[in-house]
């Protein structure tokens, strides 16, 4: 995802566009995404699955090629505001779920499941930057992701 120089912009972000046109702006993503998943189904009814998946994804050009901090987006493409050359890193990360489910009847089925089950630490890239003072998080500093949680489920499909 490329893009040209920035020909228009208010007196008050001027710098911010100069030095924004002398970056190099040619960018070319390689993504790889995989998943595999295991299924172990001993008998009619109870079906046990191990699965792993690895996704990535490219940023928006709202979220690279934000040029001005006066440009943030507001949440007016996909409700989350980016700081564009701003926007800090966040370093990848892998969580391990644990999910067993039975299907009782035609239709009918329950589902068990442990996310996060060894309670990492972790921060997903949109899931947001602290901006307030004074609480357990620094100003700044990503909202970490959830930690191990359980929950049970029930599905009828008819």
């Amino acid at each position: 995802m490329d893009t040209d120089a920035i020909q228009r912009a208010y007196p008050a972000s001027a710098a911010d566009r100069t030095a924004f046109n002398a970056r190099d702006t040619d960018r070319a993503d390689v993504n790889f995404d995989s998943h595999a998943l295991l299924r172990f189904t001993p008998r009619a009814g109870p079906a046990y699955e191990l699965g792993f998946a690895r996704k990535s994804r490219s940023p928006s050009s709202l979220e690279r090629y934000l040029w001005t901090p006066l440009s943030a987006s507001a949440g007016q493409a996909d409700g989350r505001t980016y700081l564009g050359n701003q926007e800090p890193t966040t370093p990848g990360y892998a969580l391990l779920h644990l999910r067993v489910g039975y299907r009782w009847r035609r239709g009918l089925h329950v589902g068990l499941g442990v996310e996060n089950v060894f309670d990492r630490r972790y921060a997903d890239h949109l899931g947001g930057i602290n901006r307030v003072a004074g609480g357990p998080l620094a100003l700044g500093e990503r909202i970490p992701g959830p930690g191990r949680w359980a929950y049970a489920s029930v599905t009828y499909e008819f």
